[in-house]
């Protein structure tokens, strides 16, 4: 009898261990991170759902001002040695330096209610400063001890900024496969390196963004590639994304010929569709890649396979490229490009057909130069996209614009010579742009674009392209189509220099 008994009690206790694991997989789309976090045994909860703008506080007061910023959208840049955070799109908006009450916006001093601190290495502000610092970036509440940051509406405030990229950042570069199968975002969410809410995070993807599914991991999580190329993991939940069309199949990549001739990245190069730098990005080709040479298309461009079988073109310059193997044939390098002339003193000038193409020619021939956010005004190793448009007008012509894009859209207004069209400008003027949305038209819908901050700009070179810089991943200076996509969408005004 007391064996039988037992046995009940026993078989009670498995089926209520049961009933509590069952339970435990069917979570609510309300579960924060914190709770799933708390999973024992060192088995992960799965993530059905994730508060990109909900950002703990620090004893009860501080905000850990680059998770908030990146939780918005923008990209973010600390400088230890001088300990000040630099926060902008594809530019320096914000400027806070630790310790002090006053911080820079456009590098115009604001005052702020308390000073920002480093608190373990990050920086990290009163939350009492945050309507001070973002004045009309965010709306944001206190609950429970975190920042709940509040998404914008179109008429006032989103604030879904581009990818990055970003990426943002940044933009929708490469062309998806028409069968891919594709996760629309429909509500922020985060990129993680693994699909765990434990792995660490890549970014934000944004509400309108697409993402090429490339596998189905399990029921909660998805293995994605952005706009850039970055391939991460987000969550399956329809609350944050919207799969459509059917994947496409694998294909198995070609094996290399030990013989070949291979060129060996020297310098990070874009990889194109078409042998020309207004070919379609493909990818960016990093430092140490081994890429098999299968035809020299002429003394600038080499056709070339990568690792994964992907076929596109590449600069044959030295600058970038070693060449090793049986390439006889290879075409003469690239010619390199002379150091920039000094800066001359700032100076309107008459606009002249050679004035213009003096300042095209001079952006053209950054053409892959790394971009950096924040990058230094003093040399041009690397630029964020007002750096560069500023180089080119030194250059070219003579002229030292502002430093960056708002104070630049604000010396062509004054000039006078603006438009809201596009199709109305010339080539050489300087094109402004809003902050990221989404990839369709519809995202922009409604939004009184007179009222929004500049947050990008490039030159227009004419037949409807930009020449300018914004990402990483992008490939640093570069041409791009605007019509039909976000860039032309995000259009604020362009105008003359001259």
């Amino acid at each position: 009898m007391r064996k039988d008994m037992r046995c009940y009690v026993l078989s009670l206790l498995m089926a209520a261990l049961l009933l509590q694991t069952a339970c435990n997989g069917n979570t609510n789309d309300n579960m924060e991170i914190q709770s799933a976090e708390r999973g024992g045994g060192g088995q992960q909860l799965p993530l059905a759902s994730e508060d990109s703008g909900r950002i703990p506080l620090v004893n009860n007061e501080y905000v850990p001002i680059q998770d908030l910023s990146e939780a918005i959208g923008y990209r973010t840049n600390w400088n230890p040695n001088a300990q000040v955070l630099s926060i902008g799109d594809t530019d320096v908006i914000f400027e806070i330096a630790m310790n002090q009450s006053r911080a820079e916006i456009d590098e115009k001093p604001v005052q702020l209610s308390g000073r920002p601190v480093l608190i373990n290495g990050k920086p990290h502000v009163p939350v009492s400063a945050l309507s001070e610092l973002f004045q009309r970036e965010i709306r944001y509440s206190v609950q429970d001890n975190h920042v709940v940051v509040h998404p914008v509406t179109n008429d006032g405030a989103t604030t879904n900024q581009m990818a990055s990229e970003e990426g943002s950042s940044v933009g929708m570069l490469h062309t998806t496969n028409a069968n891919a199968a594709v996760a629309e975002v429909k509500r922020t969410v985060t990129l993680r390196e693994r699909p765990s809410v434990q792995g660490d995070k890549i970014r934000y993807a944004r509400q309108g963004e697409r993402l090429d599914v490339l596998e189905n991991v399990n029921r909660y999580w998805l293995k994605v590639r952005d706009a850039n190329g970055r391939v991460g993991y987000v969550s399956s939940s329809s609350k944050y994304v919207d799969i459509k069309t059917a994947p496409a199949p694998a294909t198995n990549p070609p094996s290399s010929n030990a013989n070949a001739a291979v060129a060996e990245v020297k310098r990070s190069v874009t990889l194109r569709e078409r042998p020309s730098v207004q070919g379609d990005k493909i990818r960016y080709a990093r430092e140490g890649e081994r890429l098999q040479i299968l035809e020299n298309v002429n003394r600038y461009w080499l056709k070339v396979r990568d690792a994964n079988g992907r076929v596109g073109y590449v600069s044959s310059s030295s600058k970038y490229v070693n060449i090793t193997g049986n390439n006889a044939n290879a075409g003469t390098p690239a010619p390199t490009t002379p150091a920039p002339a000094t800066p001359a003193p700032t100076a309107p000038a008459p606009a002249t057909n050679a004035a213009v193409r003096n300042v095209i020619d001079a952006g053209m021939k950054y053409l892959g130069t790394p971009y950096e956010f924040g990058s230094s005004r003093s040399n041009t190793r690397t630029f964020d996209c007002s750096d560069f448009v500023r180089q080119a007008y030194i250059d070219g012509a003579g002229i030292t614009l502002p430093s960056n894009s708002r104070t630049q859209g604000d010396y062509v207004r004054r000039i006078g010579k603006t438009t809201s069209d596009w199709r109305q400008l010339k080539p050489g003027d300087i094109m402004f742009f809003m902050s990221y949305k989404g990839s369709r038209a519809s995202n922009y819908s409604g939004i009184n674009k007179s009222s929004q901050r500049i947050t990008h700009d490039g030159i227009y070179i004419g037949n409807g392209k930009v020449l300018h810089t914004y990402s990483e991943d992008a490939g640093g200076v570069r041409v791009d189509s605007f019509e039909g996509r976000h860039w032309e969408y995000r259009f604020l005004f362009g105008g003359s220099v001259f």
